[in-house]
């Protein structure tokens, strides 16, 4: 329920209700009504208010939010380095103003920064990231897993509203969804939002709130987490990361 929008994709029992006040208030007009519609349709449409007041009521609450596993372990802000690493030899980053900004200047080239942070499942890990500059075709979002053991994964998106999902399991890349137009994605230099939920064996990928993916994933042990840039042949790209939250679950 992004933005509250009563659009047909999100209410689509609403509609046929909305359809049918339109026909009858045309008909009202035409003159043609008959007696049982017209005590039929002040019923209707105070019903179909009142269920409007109430999806506003739930947007407005926050109902529709996707919950998070745990309980808020990590909130990070950068308002100061605590101990980020960027793993490029082709890119430059450094924390400026509160966001974590990375250039990276080279072509088919990919830059991973690794947070300060360890993370267990049960956990849910969530970060805001946005292009500021460059060419619209490259990637940037959120990894986690293993760097140092190439077992790691990947969701991206780029600022002509693509989005991609992949794995990499001892340097092999493994595309669990490659790169395809994404409804939600915010355009160069508006904020996008990444959550994954790691629960059990598997993985549950939202962006901007709207589940994307899910896949398969087993942690071995506590793993890492960061922000991902990537560019292709055309050229480079620079972008930022303005916070990272972790959930976790007590004993985790």
């Amino acid at each position: 329920m992004p933005g509250g929008c009563l659009d047909e994709e999100s209410y689509p029992c609403m509609w046929p209700i909305l359809r049918f006040a339109i026909t009858v208030l045309r008909m009202m007009k035409s003159e043609t009504i008959p007696v049982w519609l017209w005590r039929l349709v002040p019923a209707v449409l105070l019903g179909a208010v009142i269920a409007v007041l109430i999806l506003l009521v739930m947007a407005l609450g926050g109902i529709s939010n996707p919950q998070r596993i745990g309980e808020l372990v990590v909130h990070d802000d950068l308002a100061r380095d605590i101990g980020w690493v960027l793993q490029s030899g082709e890119a430059q980053g450094e924390i400026d103003d509160g966001v974590y900004q990375v250039a990276l200047s080279g072509d088919k080239a990919r830059a991973f920064v690794l947070a300060p942070y360890q993370v267990q499942a049960p956990c849910t890990i969530m970060i805001a990231v946005r292009q500021i500059g460059g060419l619209s075709d490259a990637g940037y979002g959120l990894w986690w897993g293993d760097l140092s053991a190439e077992r790691y994964n990947v969701v991206a998106v780029n600022g002509n509203g693509y989005l991609t999902v992949f794995q990499s399991d001892a340097g092999k890349v493994v595309s669990v969804m490659p790169w395809q137009v994404f409804p939600r994605i915010h355009p160069q230099g508006v904020i996008n939002t990444m959550q994954v939920d790691v629960i059990d064996d598997h993985v549950l990928v939202r962006v901007n709130d709207e589940v994307a993916a899910t896949l398969d994933w087993v942690p071995e042990r506590s793993f890492g987490t960061g922000f991902y840039v990537e560019t292709f042949a055309a050229g480079g790209t620079i972008a930022c990361l303005d916070w990272l939250s972790i959930w976790q679950e007590a004993g985790g």
